[in-house]
């Protein structure tokens, strides 16, 4: 018989390492070392797909199975990632208020075994209610969702 694959999540992120964490499987993070810049040209829900894939590729490990995933906020077609710094969450979220946006996650699983990769998108389409740059400002303070594609963090107050 075969040997179990290995799980590897391909990503540094400890948002992505929290959802694997609380389903109690095993498994190994590595870095994919993937240069995000290459795919800004790409229309949004192209990008986050062929990121994800990228990722999950960027691993050579025999007998695995590696997950990579990308996400962006697509405001009116303009790509809102990580901003970085308080000043640009500020910003994007001020951009965002009071407006629909989508949420798109793109998953990928790379079968390092036999080379096939499966790629699936996910969109959710939130509308985010009017905020004043006091509230911004203070939720930027508490959450500091500088790493975070669109400032902001459902899984804390951003929700």
């Amino acid at each position: 018989m075969a040997p179990r694959p290995t799980l590897i999540l391909a990503s540094t992120s400890p948002y992505r390492r929290s959802l694997l964490d609380r389903l109690s499987v095993e498994y190994v993070a590595a870095d994919p070392a993937i240069d995000e810049d290459l795919w800004r040209d790409h229309q949004p829900e192209a990008m986050v797909r062929a990121l994800a894939q990228a990722k999950a590729e960027a691993i050579d490990q025999p007998n695995a199975l590696v997950i990579g995933s990308d996400q962006c906020v697509d405001l009116e077609g303009a790509v809102l990632g990580k901003p970085g710094t308080p000043e640009r969450a500020v910003t994007q979220l001020l951009r965002m208020s009071g407006k629909s946006h989508r949420l798109l996650t793109a998953v990928a699983v790379h079968d390092t075994r036999t080379g096939e990769t499966r790629v699936d998108l996910d969109i959710h389409t939130l509308t985010m209610r009017s905020l004043s740059r006091e509230t911004v400002e203070a939720y930027v303070r508490a959450d500091r969702p500088m790493g975070c594609a669109g400032s902001y963090m459902l899984e804390k107050r951003g929700v």
